[in-house]
């Protein structure tokens, strides 16, 4: 296996995209090449969670993944849109070097774990949705940003997201119910994100079900593992997005995530869902 690390952007360390490529001579794929892997760890954007990370990415290469973890902007340098465009150029990335990396650009998967969420679902679901949280970060986009964003190259074949933050406010709300220290903490993220100190309804912006836009063929298949008592997660939210997503033929995958969190077991339990989306 090779391992390396590659800056995202020239001249900045702090946005990596690590790298763990297995053999792929004799893979399945027509050319020899295998799925690939995007792995983006949580961290409420105020780091990355190390077990989210590489152990992760080993996982996947295991089952025969080339498998990607995404150190994305955080803490300063969090600010939207910083992370999704992050996640977008790796992915991107990713498809530029699939000879060399032994990848099938059309089986790429992204695994976002709560913070490290947001970012995929933006880029396969945005476009289709006027609203469900995604609204206020389209506005802070510049048309360079929005037109990396957009990009079919940049966009996941299929979306894994682990007791996703896919609406800020929502977790914003969730974080204030718990007296000072959430409200700090609430307040905290938003100024980091948006540079925002006022309170927003997590209720002004609902997704409805006529928001679909995009030919569903486009579409990113969805899988998600979701434990409600995770606090940082935002499960109104991506009940709103399933939702939306049932009027179309894109694969669904909604699943209780086991008590004992993310391990082989669950690695091999995505695995085959995954599977079954590309047969």
């Amino acid at each position: 296996m090779q391992c390396f690390s590659l800056n995202v952007y020239e001249g900045r360390s702090d946005v990596t995209l690590k790298v763990y490529l297995k053999d792929f001579q004799g893979s399945e794929g027509p050319d020899h090449s295998c799925p690939a892997v995007l792995v983006l760890p949580g961290g409420g954007f105020f780091g990355h969670i190390e077990r989210e990370g590489e152990p992760v990415a080993l996982y996947f290469t295991a089952l025969g993944y080339q498998a990607f973890v995404l150190e994305y902007s955080v803490g300063i340098m969090s600010r939207m849109p910083n992370p999704i465009v992050d996640t977008a150029k790796a992915i991107a990335l990713m498809r530029a070097r699939a000879k060399a990396w032994g990848i099938d650009p059309h089986r790429v998967v992204s695994v976002g774990f709560g913070s490290g969420a947001f970012m995929p679902s933006f880029i396969a679901y945005s476009a289709m949705l006027s609203n469900n949280g995604f609204g206020r970060v389209k506005a802070l986009m510049s048309p360079a940003e929005a037109s990396i964003v957009n990009s079919m190259d940049a966009k996941p074949n299929v979306v894994v997201l682990v007791n996703p933050m896919i609406e800020i406010d929502e977790v914003i709300e969730r974080l204030e119910k718990l007296g000072e220290p959430g409200q700090h903490q609430g307040l905290m993220l938003r100024n980091l994100l948006f540079g925002e100190a006022r309170s927003v309804d997590v209720h002004e912006e609902k997704a409805a079900a006529n928001d679909l836009l995009i030919p569903s063929e486009q579409m990113s298949a969805l899988g998600v593992w979701e434990s409600e008592a995770y606090l940082l997660s935002s499960p109104m939210a991506t009940r709103r997005l399933i939702e939306c997503l049932k009027q179309s033929q894109v694969h669904l995958c909604q699943k209780i995530l086991p008590e004992v969190g993310v391990d082989i077991h669950w690695a091999i339990e995505v695995d085959r869902w995954i599977k079954s989306v590309f047969d």
